[in-house]
């Protein structure tokens, strides 16, 4: 789903909500989701002028993944993960997994499936059905 504007953040969540529910998910993790996808919607925008959302299943998964072309996340940031408050720290604090690939780490973003000259971030988020935190 592309998203391009702020005002996309309530549909896309509320698509995601509804798929987390279709794949059995109680209603805190759905919600959970929803906070996630409207977390990384929101960074799409305001850093990169937009990127695309795409939720997937698997065998007791949901995966968010979102991808853009813009400058990319400073390493920097990357490396400090501890302190992260809002925003991907939401994001890892409420999915079970995350993992980042951007323009100033081409192996990383070449694992998640974009070539560095394509720009921009990969952002790879997944919440188990089964697992607990």
């Amino acid at each position: 789903m592309r998203c391009s504007r702020m005002e996309d953040r309530a549909g896309i969540a509320a698509l995601a909500f509804n798929f987390a529910r279709q794949l059995g998910f109680d209603q805190r993790s759905c919600w959970e989701v929803c906070i996630v996808v409207q977390e990384l919607v929101s960074n799409l925008v305001r850093h990169a002028q937009g990127g695309d959302i795409e939720l997937r299943s698997g065998l007791g998964l949901l995966e968010v993944r979102a991808t853009d072309s813009g400058p990319g996340i400073p390493l920097a940031v990357l490396q400090d993960r501890h302190r992260w408050a809002r925003g991907l720290g939401a994001v890892q604090r409420l999915m079970h997994e995350l993992e980042i690939g951007t323009v100033g780490d081409p192996t990383h973003l070449a694992a998640l499936g974009m070539s560095s000259r394509d720009g921009g971030t990969c952002i790879l988020a997944r919440r188990y059905l089964e697992k607990v935190r």
